[in-house]
């Protein structure tokens, strides 16, 4: 019998909801079925149901505060535009500051969204603003309970396991990172590390995601959660270790000093596997080696703060930055497209900043490419469509080949980018009259390109050294 893999049965979870969500939401006749489908692809993004669900909560929790301050903008603002611009930048900064909160950070992120969406969408009109509020929580709360069922009960997931096999995967990625570097010092050339270290870095992400969960239904992580916990810091020192070894790889310093750090970094994943496969020894020996480290000045808690405090404050300049200059080419430049490009620009700039800068070619490469694949079938496949099962297997079919084709975690951008452009530049055919118009979807994805390009400018721009 053929056994299904895991990234083949995360494909079929993720096609069978979001054509779940479309045909309910276009069932119960709501005009903008594919922001069910839109909640289904960000939630979908944890593998868990458990992680998801917490995601589905924060998800609501913002779109519930986005849609207040929107109205409440709207409500007050609306007649006096610079007024209503610097308060979405004033919110602006204030989600892009807490966004890295490991508990209600995406809650941050998702509620300066909405607050853009419902304003923008609604023309700055109170009453048309709170129609699409009403559509925002009913799509999002559909989408979030459709997730749910079907995770629930096709090939169910649990947090344990996705733990442990991101494990394995954290440390055969740092084994490559080993590797490489030991062959940047014979042949010079460590371009290729940087793939590498984004790799470790989303699974580490992913570990402390997962670690900071409820873990009632994990026995082995809830009895052994400060075992673990110890490693994945472990993990974290040792990505940052990795990052001041290649500097000093890029120095002029003799092959002797490059050769004794390689040794010191090599040891130190060594530690990280005996930790994981050992005894309760070597994870203390683990612990009192970072607890050694982080004596030194440079590793100390106000060094930790005051990077941190860096980091939050160029995002929030990078973030301003983006999205004033979105608002200032809407208001001031007669640039066709209307309300897209405020509303990608705020998306783009609450997103991005966060992303390690190698990313921003991917995002940039994948929103052309998905832009162009979608709009070809918007043209010559969608017109044809007559009925209702056409259309959600025409959705379900092209989630399907996004997940499936793209499984790995550091393709979770271009998982993203896809499902979001896919329900965007197609929306037009989910509406309860159907239309096809070819100038919307093209103009949705030059603006999309060029609000990306601007994104990527002021990432590296202002771009920490």
């Amino acid at each position: 019998m053929c056994m299904l893999s895991l990234p083949v049965k995360e494909a079929i979870k993720v096609s069978v909801s979001v054509g779940i969500a479309i045909a309910l939401a276009l069932f119960f006749q709501w005009e903008k079925p594919y922001w069910a489908a839109i909640t289904v692809i960000a939630i979908a993004s944890n593998e868990t149901l458990g992680h998801g669900l917490h995601k589905g909560k924060n998800r609501l929790i913002g779109t519930v505060c986005g849609i207040s301050v929107a109205l409440f903008l709207v409500s007050f603002f609306a007649q006096t535009p610079m007024l209503f611009i610097g308060c979405l930048l004033l919110l602006l900064a204030v989600s892009v500051w807490f966004a890295d909160n490991l508990r209600y950070g995406y809650a941050f992120t998702m509620g300066f969204t909405v607050c853009t969406i419902v304003a923008v969408m609604g023309g700055f009109n109170g009453e048309a603003s709170f129609d699409i509020a009403v559509l925002r929580i009913q799509d999002n709360l559909l989408g979030v309970l459709v997730y749910s069922i079907v995770y629930r009960f096709i090939w169910p997931l649990n947090t344990e396991s996705l733990f442990f096999s991101s494990v394995d995967s954290a440390l055969n990625a740092f084994h490559k990172i080993d590797n490489a570097l030991n062959e940047a010092v014979k042949s010079a050339h460590h371009d290729n590390i940087q793939d590498l270290l984004v790799d470790a870095q989303l699974l580490i992400d992913k570990l402390s995601d997962l670690i900071s969960m409820p873990l009632s239904s994990s026995y082995k992580l809830q009895h052994e959660k400060d075992k673990w916990t110890v490693i994945v810091d472990g993990f974290s020192h040792v990505l940052q270790h990795s990052k001041s070894t290649i500097k000093l790889l890029s120095s002029d310093k003799p092959n002797d000093d490059k050769l004794q750090q390689l040794g010191y970094f090599s040891q130190e994943i060594k530690m990280l596997d005996n930790a994981i496969n050992g005894e309760k020894l070597d994870v203390e020996i683990l612990a009192n080696y970072w607890k050694q480290e982080s004596i030194k000045p440079q590793n100390s808690k106000e060094a930790v703060k005051e990077n941190l405090l860096k980091v939050r404050i160029n995002r929030v300049i990078k973030a301003v930055a983006i999205a004033s200059t979105c608002y200032g080419a809407w208001i001031y430049f007669a640039l066709p497209g209307g309300i897209f490009i405020p509303m990608f620009g705020s998306i783009f700039a609450n997103i991005t900043v966060s992303l390690p800068f190698p990313l921003m070619k991917q995002v940039i490469l994948s929103a052309l490419l998905w832009g162009v694949f979608f709009l070809l079938q918007y043209i010559f496949i969608m017109p044809a469509f007559t009925e209702l099962w056409q259309l959600v297997g025409f959705y379900m079919i092209n989630v399907f080949l996004i997940w499936g084709l793209f499984p790995k975690p550091a393709m979770m951008l271009v998982r993203m980018l896809g499902g979001n452009l896919l329900m965007v530049m197609t929306m037009s055919a989910l509406h309860l009259t159907p239309s096809y118009d070819i100038n919307t979807p093209l103009l949705i994805l030059v603006i999309l390109m060029i609000t990306v390009i601007v994104a990527r400018f002021y990432n590296q721009l202002f771009m920490l050294k």
